[in-house]
């Protein structure tokens, strides 16, 4: 059982070979590597969202995936823009999730309300700093396929809700 060893069964491999059996397993890249930056978020999720908040603002769109009336693309990029008290989503590239997870919870202390659709990674700082923010964490049943994608995301996906303390 497990996975096939790198080196022979019927005789005791010697360090050399266990050492260099791990090394091999390490260059292994992620699974979960992508290269693009750009998937959308599915359609069915996102109406379910917008039907609870009523999205105004989508900060990481582009014209033709945008999800709310006003929406900042890469050219006018959403970290340096106000977000102002909109109700905003935000699917952001997930090589940058630790920014977006920052101004999101800059901007709900600002008045604005945040939601964030993010991969389950608990033992990230982002996600320990959501959760001092009060973030109200959801997990998404079933693993979701990004509008575009051929397949499903290789990882569980949360919705993480910030808003103004009353």
């Amino acid at each position: 059982m497990g996975r096939p060893r790198k080196y022979h069964r019927h005789r005791a491999a010697s360090p050399a070979e266990r050492a260099a059996a791990y090394r091999a397993r390490r260059r292994v890249k992620a699974y979960h590597r992508s290269q693009s930056q750009t998937w959308a978020t599915p359609r069915a999720l996102f109406e379910a969202l917008e039907a609870e908040f009523g999205f105004t603002l989508d900060p990481c769109a582009s014209a033709g995936n945008a999800c709310a009336p006003l929406f900042y693309s890469v050219e006018n990029d959403g970290l340096t823009q106000p977000w102002g008290t909109e109700i905003v989503f935000c699917n952001p590239p997930y090589n940058n999730i630790a920014a977006w997870v920052r101004k999101a919870i800059e901007a709900s202390g600002q008045g604005a309300v945040v939601v964030l659709l993010l991969p389950v990674r608990t033992g990230m700082r982002w996600f320990r700093e959501l959760q001092a923010a009060g973030a109200e964490i959801r997990y998404v049943e079933g693993r979701i396929r990004f509008t575009g994608a051929k397949n499903s995301a290789p990882f569980d996906s949360m919705i993480a809700v910030l808003k103004s303390a009353p």
